[in-house]
């Protein structure tokens, strides 16, 4: 359903081995995250931090991520932009593994002179509430976790009386 077969056939020492089959499914996914100031306030890049965490590192020949021990992506590309109307907003572009169903994979914003957590957000779970429903029928959650690959996440903050930045109860997946 979406993922594509290959049949390769082994050899060792030019002699026929056998043959596998394996399922060749996209492995990695590409999240654009935007923190944006309620207020359109300036924002300084050096005081966020964006972090996935995913036990996803490694992959076994079924395209199964395998092992417990979290690996911790970081921005390959973070930066201050402005939107059209003078809107000052931090892009932050990250890079993951597959995602699973049921696995404990998290985003988490991090506000670095207080040294809080903003948010920690159970990123599979609100992957899947975007999920649509289209005319080719029903798909799995993890098809459609494997067949979507690139999304955007829109966050917006306001301040507080503490200093330490709040987010608002607006987020826009996609």
């Amino acid at each position: 359903a979406g993922n594509r077969v290959v049949t390769v056939q082994l050899t060792e020492n030019g002699a026929y081995a056998g043959k596998i089959t394996a399922n060749l499914v996209k492995d990695t996914n590409y999240f654009s995250c935007i923190l944006q100031d309620e207020a359109n306030a300036p924002l300084s890049q050096e005081d966020f931090s964006f972090t996935l965490e995913s036990a996803n590192g490694i992959i076994d020949y079924t395209n199964t991520p395998i092992g417990t021990t979290p690996v911790y992506y970081l921005p390959y590309q973070k930066e201050v932009a402005v939107m059209s109307e003078q809107t000052p907003v931090i892009h932050a572009r990250l890079n993951t593994l597959r995602i699973m169903k049921g696995d404990q994979t998290t985003l988490s914003i991090k506000h670095i002179p207080s040294g809080q957590n903003i948010l920690r957000l159970p990123l599979t779970q609100y992957l899947l509430l975007s999920k649509i429903y289209n005319d080719i029928g029903e798909m799995s959650d993890q098809e459609y976790l494997d067949r979507q690959d690139s999304y955007t996440l829109l966050f917006f903050i306001q301040p507080s009386d503490t200093g330490i930045p709040h987010i608002c109860p607006r987020m826009q997946v996609n």
